[in-house]
């Protein structure tokens, strides 16, 4: 075979195989969650939200999201809720939810987000009222 021959047949075998490993790199990365705050009291609920990987050994190392929020309030009828979505937040995976509501006692609560478990794939929780106390606290049954 001719060297001219041999070296267009190299270079197109070369460029093939680049453009096929190219193909592959968007294939690693894991698809991204949402995050949905609901808040059903009658005033806007300031709050800090922090996610932290499960699979980490430092908070800082952990530390994915750290933001504040103000949710909306209600507009007082009975299943309405005030509410802040954002779209593809985070990568899939397991994570300690904190929220701190910064009205009341600044309680923290916290619960995990299973991927696995979630029929949403949303990180997703309400804010309610307690008809005891009149503090406003968390309720995570959307998660896992």
């Amino acid at each position: 075979m001719p060297s001219r021959r041999r070296s267009l047949l190299i270079a197109g075998c070369s460029a093939i195989t680049a453009l096929s490993g190219c193909q592959g790199l968007g294939q690693g990365q894991r698809p991204r969650i949402d995050l949905e705050i609901r808040n059903y009291t009658d005033e806007p609920q300031p709050l800090k939200l922090e996610l932290l990987r499960e699979d980490e050994p430092t908070r800082s190392e952990a530390l994915v999201l750290d933001r504040e929020y103000t949710v909306p309030a209600s507009d007082g009828s009975d299943d309405s809720a005030g509410t802040t979505r954002t779209s593809d937040v985070v990568p899939e995976r397991r994570y300690l939810v904190r929220v701190l509501l910064k009205n009341g006692r600044f309680e923290t609560f916290h619960a995990h987000y299973y991927p696995a478990e979630s029929n949403t794939k949303a990180i997703d929780f309400g804010i309610y009222r307690d008809e005891t106390t009149e503090n406003p606290f968390v309720d995570f049954r959307g998660l896992s």
